[in-house]
């Protein structure tokens, strides 16, 4: 793919985006994404067939954003500690933001009947990044974990659960602050500042 038909690509992505973050998963049709993008039918189905194809391509991009994301706020950070409190802070943010984001599409998806053999590969490797960096903290005594696994999964279904509560209204963000913070306490980590909010 040449560089016009790949900033082509994002473009339709990107107005795309903002559709499903609207509509849900269900409503959106290939018409919307065409009125959203400015271009005729023929001209989307030459990078999508679906809205299916085009909302799975999506949730790839916020995955490897994600993945970027955390990468580079390690290579930022000193400790695991340090890493984990950015983590979970990060976390928070996501969960009361998410009128921008595709997470309530992403559900939509899932009990509508769709593949979420992503979803859960994405939940393994959130799992398994998590019990690294707690096996690598308890190692350097930056923490306190007896079983790094246990504690990780714990953590990730912890804010899954919590992402699920903010869609509904079923949690406010002081709470999910709290029980982030008492995530980190059960570890030994003072939280510092991490949920603080910038005015």
């Amino acid at each position: 793919m040449g560089q016009k038909s790949e900033e082509k690509r994002q473009f339709i992505l990107k107005q795309a985006r903002e559709v499903f973050a609207k509509k849900g998963y269900r409503a959106v049709t290939m018409k919307d994404i065409v009125d959203a993008c400015g271009i005729s039918r023929g001209g989307l189905y030459l990078y999508f067939k679906s809205t299916k194809e085009i909302f799975l391509a999506l949730l790839k991009q916020e995955e490897e954003k994600a993945q970027n994301r955390f990468a580079e706020a390690v290579r930022d950070r000193t400790s695991s500690a340090e890493i984990l409190v950015w983590y979970l802070s990060q976390q928070v943010e996501a969960l009361f933001s998410w009128e921008d984001g595709l997470a309530a599409a992403g559900y939509e998806y899932a009990f509508s009947g769709g593949d979420v053999s992503d979803q859960t590969a994405r939940l393994d490797a959130s799992i398994r990044s998590l019990e690294y960096l707690l096996k690598v903290g308890s190692r350097r005594g930056e923490l306190v974990c007896t079983d790094p696994h246990d504690e990780a999964r714990a953590i990730c279904l912890a804010v899954e659960g919590m992402r699920i509560l903010s869609h509904t209204g079923g949690i406010r963000r002081e709470d999910a602050e709290h029980d982030l913070t008492y995530l980190l306490q059960r570890l030994q980590i003072s939280q510092g500042t991490a949920f603080d909010r910038k005015p």
